[in-house]
């Protein structure tokens, strides 16, 4: 899902590690303005990961041009039907989590340096 332009994309997803993942990711045409974005949540790390009442992995993907905010748990696999309600659970949460934390440190406006 879009995060108000600029490149910002709010996901969740079945990581390779067999974990899950709920995230921010940058992917703006531009790796220099990703980093710039990036950097500018990493400036305010702190508040970020109280406002989302966790710690938070904080990637640059080096080598490539997009980097990510995410955090992860598991184990988790898409073949434990079983595990879908609580899999959903924790992607909502996260997400709603990740969200609030990113309009309190000043959301897209902070991030884009407007």
């Amino acid at each position: 899902m879009p995060g108000g332009g600029q490149g910002l994309i709010w996901g969740v997803s079945f990581a390779k590690d067999s974990r899950l993942r709920s995230e921010l990711y940058f992917d703006n045409a531009s790796a220099q303005q990703n980093q710039a974005m990036f950097a500018r949540l990493l400036d305010v790390r702190e508040q970020f990961e109280a406002e989302y009442g966790g710690q938070l992995h904080f990637d640059p993907l080096e080598g490539k041009k997009a980097c990510r905010i995410e955090d992860q748990t598991g184990p988790a696999a898409v073949d434990q039907r079983e595990s879908w309600p609580a899999y959903l659970d924790w992607m909502v949460e996260t997400q709603t989590r990740l969200r609030r934390a990113f309009a309190c440190v000043g959301g897209i406006s902070y991030v884009v340096g407007g």
